[in-house]
């Protein structure tokens, strides 16, 4: 039988204070094992409670053979320049980077001009660099905000089950508003995490990229919903251009793919 963390009715106690310190009780039944004790507070306490920061437990009383009583701390810092997790511009650290991205794209935004040897040049509805097989499009910068937030943690807090939580989230997408921005624009590109003993805290820099949602128009085709991290692919056929006086490629269907899983970055335990 497995471990079972469960918190007691009685409690919890605050200390409110320079800091705010909540005392949660907690009664671990199914082990006999010491160590298995201390591993089962580990994995199941919750890293939060009432916004403190889990710090560490002791393990006050063994009750019967399979029974033990526990003591978990958590604690808030309520002085002026405490960090809001919520709100990236008082992070602990914060840095952004606006340097966008580049892909390659096959339509432009919209053709300036046409010029033809003789007669009228043929119209491809925005397709770039249009040969007789294929459309070849050229590469552009996009515009991608990205930014880095530093938050620390008590070491007890960052435990191997927050470990795997953020290694699972890294690559996906927010699935509801995060910083300001909507669903579907924000992608987690993963954290780094280093362990200070001296001071008993992780400290650990989370890195995101936004790209805005947004309905397009392509050729004839309008009202094309594409979020900020879904990938736009486009099929091309030969159309008659009658005023041209010829076939030319033109874009007849736009593809929109999800690429990227959605999920909850509440989870991230950094706010919203």
């Amino acid at each position: 039988m497995s471990a079972v963390v469960d918190i007691k009715w009685q409690g919890p106690d605050y200390e409110v204070g320079d800091t705010l310190a909540v005392d949660v009780y907690c009664l671990i039944t199914g082990t006999a094992d010491d160590i298995e004790v201390n591993l089962a507070l580990e994995a199941q306490l919750p890293l939060a409670y009432a916004g403190a920061k889990l710090r560490g437990w002791t393990v006050d009383e063994r009750l019967a053979h399979a029974c033990w009583s526990a003591k978990a701390t958590y604690v808030r810092e309520r002085s002026t320049d405490q960090a809001n997790p919520s709100d990236p511009a008082t992070a602990y650290e914060f840095s952004f980077s606006t340097g966008g991205g580049s892909t390659k794209v096959t339509q432009s935004l919209s053709t300036v001009a046409n010029y033809a040897e003789s007669g009228t040049p043929p119209d491809y509805y925005g397709a770039i660099g249009v040969t007789k097989d294929t459309v070849e499009g050229c590469d552009v910068v996009i515009p991608t905000y990205s930014w880095k937030e530093t938050h620390r943690f008590p070491a007890a807090a960052v435990n191997q089950a927050y470990r795997l939580i953020v290694a699972g989230l890294t690559g996906s997408v927010n699935s509801s508003e995060f910083r300001g921005f909507s669903g579907g624009e924000v992608l987690f590109l993963g954290a780094d995490g280093s362990l200070s003993s001296a001071r008993g805290e992780f400290s650990i820099t989370y890195s995101f990229a936004a790209q805005k949602n947004a309905n397009l128009t392509v050729g004839a085709m309008t009202g094309i919903a594409k979020d900020g991290w879904h990938y736009i692919w486009l099929r091309y056929r030969e159309k008659e251009d009658a005023a041209a006086n010829q076939l030319v490629l033109r874009p007849v269907s736009a593809h929109v793919e999800q690429v990227y899983p959605v999920a909850d970055f509440a989870a991230l335990g950094i706010g919203s």
